[in-house]
């Protein structure tokens, strides 16, 4: 064949103009998305703002499903619409705990150090669950003593162990 051949992935070799070819969709496929849009996260690039304020819409899957796990292992959240911090949620039970935390999905696409970098970016302190592709503040309030204290320790135990693929 003029113009030798090319191995591309899994040892699959193709005529070199094929090859190039291939590789020249890719790249405007990637452009085209980029252009309309489309945040194209995951290949070294940031994760936008508007991007990053979106994961704190507290109607998304993601948010109501960690949501329904904590729950489930006895922590009732209820998201607070008038709060001055977007996607905060009030810890209602058990009762009588003072503090709220803020969650937020990332970009399912987004790799560890995107999200890092992303969050780095917000004023208020984010934990990461790289599993899960969310985040949720540090304990907003009274959390330092006394029950508050505890359901704060085990929230975060929680959250740490939380695997959106084990339900």
């Amino acid at each position: 064949m003029s113009g030798g051949s090319k191995t591309l992935a899994h040892g699959v070799r193709f005529p070199r103009s094929i090859a190039d070819t291939a590789r020249r969709v890719f790249l405007v496929l990637a452009a085209i998305t980029g252009c309309a849009g489309l945040p194209l996260v995951g290949a070294g690039a940031s994760i936008d703002n508007k991007t990053l304020n979106a994961g704190l819409n507290p109607t998304q899957r993601r948010i109501l499903a960690i949501v329904a796990y904590f729950e489930r292992n006895g922590i009732r959240l209820e998201h607070e619409p008038k709060s001055s911090i977007s996607g905060t949620w009030r810890v209602v039970h058990p009762p009588g705990i003072g503090f709220d935390v803020s969650i937020r999905t990332l970009p399912q696409a987004a790799t560890k150090d995107e999200m890092d970098e992303a969050l780095r970016r917000i004023s208020l302190a984010y934990r990461l669950n790289p599993r899960a592709h969310i985040a949720m503040s540090y304990p907003m309030g009274d959390a330092r003593e006394g029950q508050s204290a505890q359901v704060a320790a085990r929230l975060a135990e929680l959250f740490a162990r939380y695997d959106p693929d084990i339900p």
